[in-house]
Order: structure tokens, then C-alpha cells, then sequence
């Protein structure tokens, strides 16, 4: 909606025409004009430009490209918050959120795994108050039923569990379904583990004698001003009722969402991207927690192979260059995206929350945009969706409609000469693998006909194979793709799996 100027200006002009109560009138059809207007910046946000890093960045301008980027890789709503010295300076509401209803700025988004962060700032909060000793074993607090199978157990601390080095797996289903496992010996490597945070937050309910929603609300969401933050949905799910609802990476509403009533600490608060970035800054404010505690959780500690300088640090992946560390999380919930980027020496960076599968091509975007870090070399190889690039062109044409598709892409061949990308259709099929499965064999078959030394699409192949339960013909993709320098951490993972299933079948 454009609002008429001109209007209010001709009004302001003869206003000795009006009675005092039709003034009144006007007064609040602008007033009403003006609300009825959506921009994408913030209301409120006054100025046209905001400043990162000593960088000037053009607020429409932006928008105009975070609207572009949103559409073409099909993301419906988002929450977004860039920081700067130490203050949120923009924070924006892009979108719809479900069932054509606008995102506003008190939208909530599910955290996922960034959820992990709000009860790390609780517990260190107790802990500079003496009330959490990090370094006692849990079970003196809170024993675990579901643990005490396992004597090592006894040894793990709060600090482990934070730290993700406690050995309990990631979620309980994820080895053996009936039990609870612990996977490597306390303290001895990074495990990452949901399951830990929630065992440390049902600690300090113990601890505190309040429950989770309560403690999380008097520790750090009422202190901090965080308005449209909740760690499950309260009085029978009817609050929040601002949130957004999940898609699919085709922009379809995923069917049946429930609404979690009890708390999941370490994956499931429902929050907004203004909202988070304040916790942010007030985890780095010294004058809230000590640095004696916060520098703990940004060490650089487990190196990745992704480069030298890039690490698993206690609570965050961390990157040291240049004299600064850089600090990244991103989680992943069905239907939600969620991505944070913090730099420690210039108390800098961005929150983002959407409502879409495919939301970390937004933040791969917006972070080289607003905060000039390029974070694809943080990514794996499997990881390779990119914006922009002529997969992503090639998909939204997609539609559900191969025939358009198809269609799009022998234009593009021939504009191209067949120089389409060597990744172009290996994307296009990793995309849409699980879908059309023939489709997606065409278009590998025609992306090694154009690169025949294409290591992705035989990784593709093979992956798509292995979920199709055709071991031996996924075996030899993913062999394939190997001897061709093909570079994946789950790639000899997915291997094993083969092989495991070889032998068991020739039994």
C-alpha cells in the first residue's frame, strides 16, 4: 500500500477550513494510514541507513534485495536483527508467517537449536551467583533414571553438558531407541547433545524449585526486556498467538504442526530475531557476566576440517583470524531455519529466523551482505545449495511443474553453450531428490553427460540410492564419488551403511 501524500499535504495546508472535531477525524485516518502501511524495515525505524562496522548500509535498498532473495529461494517469513557495537541498530519483519498473515515485529519463530543459548546465559547467571557450581557432577543435584545404566554418568558435570563434551548422544532414538546412551567418555571429545541441555535445565528447576517456564522467564527474559520470548506455548497454547508456521522447501504449509506445551529448552523457544540479539548482547556484557565465564564458551577447541581457524568452541563454532573471533550457530527444526553470527571484537553481527526449509541460503546471503563474512567455507561440501546461482533460478521455476522446468533449463543450456555450472544440476537434484525420484535421475544423467568429472552428482546418486534402499548401485556412486576426491564428513558414513547392509543381506 503506497500512502498519498499529496492528500495530507493539501490538509495541512487549509487547515483554518476544518472544525477542531474533523482535525480530530484526520488525525487519526493518518494515523491509521500510517500503520496500514507494511514496510519491510522495522516501525519505528526512523533513519534510511544504518551503520556495521563502520559501514553505511541502505535500508530500502536492502530490503528491496531481501525481498528478492526470499521469493527466489522460496523462504515466507522472516525475522531478522543486525547488532553493532554492542546495540540491535536494525531489525526487520519480512513476509508472511502462515495463511497469507504479514510476520510483524512480534512474530515468534522456533529458536531450535539456538534455544541452547538462553539456557546458557541462565546457567551462568547462577553460576557468578554461586547458585550452579559448573564443575559439580549433576547427579548431586538432579539424579537421571534414564542415565544410571551407565556409571559414567556420575562423572558429568554442568560445564560437560554446556560444553557438549558430556558423551550423551544427540537425542535418544539416535543409537539404540530403548535406551539413552552415552557414546564417548565425559570430557573426553565433542558430542553435541540436545539431550544434555535438557537434562541440565530439568537441574536447575531442581536447584531453584521453579519450574522451567518460570526460572527461564525471572533469569533472563523479564530482566533483559525480552517481550515476545516463551519457552513453551502458555495457557493451553493460546500464547503466543503471533507465530509462524513452518514450510517446506517447496513454500507449502507443513501439515499437522503441533505446539509444544512443556518446555524443550534445547530446541524448541519460541522467540523473535530482536529478542534474541538482546540475549546476545547481554551475554557479552560484562557488566551482566563476567568474561571470566563468557570466555570459556567462544575457546576455540575442536578444529574442523573445514580450515585451520575454524573450531567447535564450547557452546559455539568459532572462527579466529585477524585478531577476532567469530561466532556462528545455526539450527534446524522441520519447517524453520535459524542463524546467528557474532564477531567478539566488534560486538557485531545478525540474527535471522525463518519460516522455511531452505532459510540458510537467506543467511549465507545476508551475512556477506551486511556483515562482509562469506560463511559457504564453514559448510561442508554436501552442503552445497547456493544463492545465487541458476539451481536456484531452475527451482522456483520448478513448481511442481517438470515441464516448465525442463523447459527453463534447455534455454539456459543453449544461452549457456552447455556451460551451466558443473554443481548446477547437482544441486537442482539434491533439491528435489525427494520428491521425483526418476526426474532427478534424468537430470543427473544429464549433468555427467555435460560433466563427466562431476564427484556431486555421484554423490547425489548415491545418497539418493542409499535412501532408496539400493545398496550395491548407492555403493558404487558413493565409491565413485570418493575416488574423485569427493570431500564429505558423512561420506564414509554413508559407506559403512552401504556395506552393512550388503553383508547383512548375503547372510
Amino acid at each position: 500500500m503506497k500512502l498519498n501524500v499529496d492528500i495530507f499535504m493539501q490538509i495541512a495546508r487549509n487547515e483554518k477550513r476544518y472544525s477542531r472535531s474533523t482535525k480530530k477525524i484526520l488525525a487519526l485516518h493518518l494515523i491509521a494510514a500510517l500503520f496500514l502501511i507494511t514496510p519491510l524495515c522495522s516501525i519505528g525505524q526512523k533513519s534510511e541507513q544504518f551503520v556495521v562496522d563502520n559501514r553505511s548500509i541502505d535500508i530500502n535498498h536492502l530490503n528491496s534485495e531481501i525481498e528478492s532473495v526470499m521469493d527466489t529461494v522460496i523462504v515466507p517469513g522472516m525475522s531478522l536483527a543486525v547488532i553493532d557495537q554492542g546495540e540491535v541498530v536494525f531489525s526487520g519483519a519480512y513476509g508472511v508467517r502462515g495463511n497469507d498473515e504479514e510476520v510483524t515485529e512480534g512474530t515468534t519463530f522456533q529458536a531450535a537449536s539456538l534455544s541452547k543459548v538462553f539456557l546458557m546465559y541462565a546457567a551462568l547467571k547462577m553460576a557468578d551467583e554461586g547458585l550452579l557450581d559448573l564443575n559439580k557432577p549433576v547427579y548431586q543435584y538432579l539424579p537421571n533414571p534414564r542415565l544410571s545404566h551407565d556409571e559414567r554418568y556420575l562423572k558429568i558435570t554442568s560445564r560437560m553438558l554446556l560444553f557438549h563434551t558430556s558423551g550423551i548422544e544427540d537425542w535418544e532414538n539416535e543409537n539404540n531407541p530403548q535406551i539413552l546412551e552415552i557414546i564417548s567418555d565425559p570430557d573426553e571429545r565433542f558430542v553435541y547433545s540436545g539431550e544434555g541441555y535438557n537434562y541440565l535445565a530439568d537441574a536447575i528447576a531442581e536447584i531453584l524449585n521453579k519450574p522451567i517456564v518460570q526460572y527461564m522467564k525471572e533469569l533472563v527474559y523479564e530482566p533483559l526486556g525480552l517481550k515476545h520470548t516463551y519457552s513453551a506455548f502458555e495457557q493451553g497454547g493460546t500464547i503466543p498467538a503471533n507465530y509462524a508456521l513452518g514450510h517446506s522447501r517447496f513454500g507449502n504449509l507443513i501439515k499437522n504442526q503441533s505446539k509444544n506445551l512443556e518446555p524443550i529448552p534445547s530446541s524448541a523457544i519460541q522467540t523473535t530475531a530482536n529478542d534474541y540479539a538482546k540475549m546476545i548482547i547481554a551475554m557479552f556484557d560484562k557488566n551482566r557476566i563476567p568474561t571470566t565465564l563468557t570466555d570459556d564458551f567462544i575457546k576455540p577447541v575442536f578444529n574442523q576440517d573445514n580450515g585451520e581457524n575454524f573450531y567447535m568452541g564450547h557452546g559455539f563454532q568459532v572462527e579466529v583470524s585477524d585478531g577476532d573471533t567469530l561466532l556462528l550457530f545455526w539450527g534446524s527444526n522441520p519447517g524453520y531455519r535459524a542463524q546467528m553470527f557474532y564477531s567478539v571484537k566488534k560486538s557485531s553481527g545478525l540474527v535471522l529466523f525463518t519460516n522455511g526449509n531452505r532459510g540458510e541460503l537467506v543467511g549465507k546471503y545476508l551475512s556477506k551482505k551486511i556483515l562482509c563474512v562469506d560463511v559457504n567455507r564453514f559448510f561442508d561440501q554436501g552442503m552445497f545449495e547456493q544463492y545465487p546461482s541458476n539451481a536456484c533460478t531452475l527451482f522456483k521455476n520448478y513448481q511442481d511443474d517438470k515441464t516448465k522446468l525442463r523447459e527453463s533449463l534447455e534455454r539456459l543450456i543453449d544461452d549457456t553453450q552447455g556451460n551451466i555450472g558443473m554443481n548446477t544440476l547437482s544441486e537442482l537434484a539434491y533439491i528435489l531428490k525427494n520428491r521425483h525420484p526418476a526426474f532427478v535421475e534424468e537430470i543427473l544423467e544429464k549433468n555427467l553427460e555435460l560433466y563427466p568429472n562431476s564427484a556431486q552428482t555421484y554423490w547425489v546418486k548415491g545418497k539418493m540410492k542409499l535412501r532408496e534402499g539400493e545398496f550395491q548401485e548407492a555403493l558404487k556412486s558413493l565409491h565413485k564419488a570418493k575416488e574423485m576426491g569427493y570431500d564429505d564428513n558423512f561420506l564414509e558414513f554413508d559407506i559403512q551403511i552401504c556395506q552393512d547392509n550388503l553383508a547383512e543381506s548375503n547372510r
